[in-house]
């Protein structure tokens, strides 16, 4: 998931596997592998530059919100803004 987000920032700054290897002083292979998930475990260090060098952020995807909670939820588009209630009791 992450090498998914890390092809899409480096696609939307227009820079190829090479550039970013000048950039960042990354080997474009060890791009590649992260990339396409083959090289997860890349030091904290030199992912940082490799952000840098591509101008991206990563974010963690949304943590799932348990059942007992989703009632308490406020979603965006609703009207009122009032909390979603099961009305199905």
């Amino acid at each position: 998931m992450i090498g998914a987000q890390v092809r899409a920032a480096r696609l939307h700054a227009s820079l190829t596997q090479r550039q970013v290897e000048d950039l960042a002083g990354i080997d474009q292979t060890s791009i590649s592998r992260l990339e396409n998930g083959k090289r997860p475990n890349m030091p904290l260090g030199r992912f940082a530059d490799l952000l840098i060098a591509i101008d991206a952020e990563i974010r963690p995807a949304e943590p799932p919100i348990p059942a007992w909670m989703a009632q308490l939820v406020v979603r965006d588009g609703d009207p009122d803004g009032s909390p979603a209630v099961d009305q199905s009791e």
